[in-house]
């Protein structure tokens, strides 16, 4: 579910998408060059926090999971510190995306300890992200020809549930996700 929504993210950044959108509101005068590489250069800003912070989260998420019954925590924060320390990514520097009290996805929503399935998906997008820009890209276009998304669309979005969504993502990159993917993704790797 989340695969689709974060792949379309890239499209945003790619210079031909960029203007048709990336435009001056009264004089429709595009947005200058440099300040689009700009832009783009600075996608990747802060991304070693979002992911600790979103790691943090996650693990959170699945340390409540884990606990039996008879083991409810009187004290949340401690909980929780308990937890970071646990996982060993607890630093005042970088709290968890969210906290207990209100963190929806924990309680609520029928993710039940599948927080970090946000990540995973991220790990399936950078490496299909690294497919439209290398082996589907034609002629420089990033990606961005027919022949790319029509199998984009056939083998992976028409798929649904119709099938393994890991064959349909093989059926698309040709190989099992790479978790470094995620890495590249976010300027990190």
């Amino acid at each position: 579910m989340e695969l689709p929504s974060q792949l379309f993210e890239m499209w945003a950044y790619h210079p031909q998408v960029m203007a048709s959108y990336a435009v001056h509101h009264e004089s429709g005068e595009p947005l200058p060059a440099e300040l689009a590489e700009k832009l783009t250069a600075a996608s990747t800003f802060g991304q070693a926090f979002d992911t600790t912070e979103f790691l943090s989260a996650a693990l959170v998420d699945q340390a409540w999971h884990r606990l039996g019954s008879h083991e409810i925590p009187t004290d949340v924060e401690e909980f929780e510190a308990a937890a970071l320390n646990e996982f060993e990514i607890a630093h005042e520097l970088v709290p968890p995306r969210y906290r207990s009290a209100y963190f929806a996805h924990t309680f609520g929503g029928g993710y039940d300890a599948g927080y970090y399935s946000y990540m995973w998906a991220e790990v399936l997008v950078g490496d299909l992200e690294n497919w439209f820009r290398t082996e589907a890209a034609k002629d420089g276009d990033g990606g961005l020809n027919r022949e790319a998304g029509d199998t984009y669309r056939t083998e992976l979005l028409a798929q649904g549930n119709a099938r393994d969504p890991m064959e349909s993502f093989v059926a698309v990159r040709g190989r099992e996700p790479r978790a470094e993917a995620l890495l590249e993704r976010r300027g990190l790797a």
